[in-house]
């Protein structure tokens, strides 16, 4: 995405589409929710088209989280806010969406932080209104698959995914590895401060970890829905600024 300014002189973000996007607008456009992209128009050229959406000031997850200089911006509490307000826009779109909306592309590239850092999910291209019950239930534990990358992302400030061939890094195999034999606190990040293992943040981390393992479970039936892990994130929230809040101010 890049950036403009309307005529009005508002501040825009411009996605540059390959092919028509009129299905991803009207999609965008009947999806009403605070952590999902907000689409306000979209523009047509003869070999291309541009979906315009309202400003997100700290651009992509992605540009900060794989960037050493400016991966302090995403402190813990961001990351922990970041990762509860994703599945919350999924389990909005897998639940109450009607007819279910699949993202088919959540990934930190296609999360975007607005001028509070919250997230807003973007990146509707593959996205599909699903109807046949049989194929929403396989669409649906994808999206809880990729979900799970972006967590373990989110710890490990590591690809978890190999784009190309669409499979978990050996790190994220590493990683999942390690959360399941009860070693999480091993995957964290080392370029933020990691919170002492015995601290309430470091345990909501943990439990963090553990949801983003359980999304990446082999079996699409052994993987939780997107409500559920919505559920823990809230808990992890919880636990997390229960301790922050007496050290900092909670972002956003």
């Amino acid at each position: 995405m890049f950036r403009g300014v309307l005529p009005n002189q508002q501040l825009v973000l411009i996605q540059r589409c390959m092919r028509s996007c009129e299905k991803e607008f009207e999609l965008l456009s009947r999806i009403k929710h605070s952590n999902v992209a907000s689409v306000l128009g979209v523009c047509y050229d003869i070999s291309e088209s541009f979906l315009i959406f309202k400003d997100m000031c700290h651009s992509s997850v992605f540009s900060h989280l794989f960037d050493d200089d400016k991966c302090s911006a995403l402190s813990w509490e961001r990351r922990v806010k970041v990762a509860t307000q994703v599945a919350r826009a999924l389990g909005y779109l897998h639940t109450f969406a009607e007819p279910c909306v699949v993202h088919r592309s959540v990934s930190s590239i296609n999360v975007y932080l607005d001028g509070s850092w919250n997230a807003k999910l973007a990146g509707f291209g593959s996205a599909l209104s699903v109807r046949s019950r049989s194929q929403e239930l396989k669409l649906k534990a994808e999206d809880v698959y990729r979900v799970g990358v972006f967590i373990l992302e989110l710890l490990m400030g590591q690809s978890a995914l190999n784009a190309e061939e669409d499979q978990p890094t050996v790190v994220a195999r590493w990683a999942v590895h390690v959360i399941d034999t009860g070693s999480g606190y091993e995957i964290l990040d080392r370029r933020l401060e990691v919170p002492c293992e015995r601290e309430r943040s470091a345990r909501a981390l943990l439990k963090m970890a553990e949801i983003g393992a359980w999304c990446m479970k082999d079996k699409p039936e052994d993987r939780p829905n997107m409500m559920e892990v919505a559920a823990v994130l809230a808990q992890v929230e919880t636990i997390f600024f229960g301790q922050s809040k007496r050290h900092s101010k909670r972002p956003g």
